[in-house]
């Protein structure tokens, strides 16, 4: 999951990058959201538009460094916990 999300975060990047006509090595994506150095936003919802998501995945991806990360390694309340229990519905992240 977590090189999955490495590779869908750069193709968002990849896409504003041409939005903006920078290079996407001088955007920053944080909380959804990518900045051009410039100040130019775009969020992920509107970059997924520039980008075509039918590609190939590979095994290994560039990562965000490990102190960036916000919710790895900390427990959070777990909401789908009663569906599990009762047979329901549960997350795709809850799939072994």
């Amino acid at each position: 999951m977590l090189h999955a999300a490495a590779q869908a975060r750069a193709f968002l990047v990849e896409g504003a990058g041409r939005r903006f006509g920078v290079l996407p090595n001088s955007l920053k994506a944080h909380n959804a959201v990518i900045r051009s150095p410039d100040g130019r936003i775009i969020q992920y919802g509107g970059a997924i538009r520039l980008v075509d998501l039918h590609r190939k995945a590979t095994p290994k991806s560039p990562l965000k460094i490990r102190e960036s990360f916000m919710t790895i390694g900390i427990s959070l309340p777990q909401f789908d916990i009663s569906g599990r229990v009762a047979g329901g519905m549960s997350y795709f992240q809850g799939i072994e």
